[in-house]
């Protein structure tokens, strides 16, 4: 077999490989989603209770969450949170911002691909760089950015 027939079908296989570990099934996700359904339901009971959200997730336990769960979708994934204080809320955002990534490939850097939840379930609308497509309270986000 010639060198170049060689190294073709290694890079095809590699390929062919990642792609197999970065797929992420529907019933993951669900999972996924659920989990973070947990977290949603302890953030809004920190706030009944102290009339404002925690700075990190790690102020719900034990008191509001026994443990923080991960998405289950790979190795070292954590739900993402980022608190937006209430002088920053803007139409679309109120309170934080939960999300976990999804199928991100190392080679694809021009794209992100992750679920996202709002309290206020107010998406961004579509455009030619973001798209949100809603799965219960949640919307899958894909990001593309542009290089130059």
């Amino acid at each position: 077999m010639s060198l170049l027939i060689r190294n073709f079908l290694i890079a095809f296989s590699l390929i062919v490989f990642c792609m197999s570990c970065n797929n992420t099934s529907s019933e993951k996700v669900y999972e996924a989603i659920k989990r973070g359904d947990k977290i949603i339901s302890a953030l809004e009971s920190f706030y009944k209770e102290n009339g404002t959200y925690p700075k990190s997730l790690q102020d719900l336990v034990p008191n509001y969450i026994s443990l923080l769960p991960n998405p289950g979708l790979r190795k070292d994934d954590k739900f993402l949170y980022i608190l937006i204080p209430e002088s920053k809320n803007s139409l679309h955002f109120y309170g934080y911002r939960l999300s976990f990534y999804v199928h991100r490939l190392f080679f694809d850097l021009r794209s992100a691909k992750r679920y996202i939840y709002l309290p206020s379930e107010k998406y961004p609308t579509t455009n030619h760089e973001v798209t949100h497509k809603l799965v219960g309270k949640w919307a899958y986000q894909t990001a593309y950015r542009k290089y130059q």
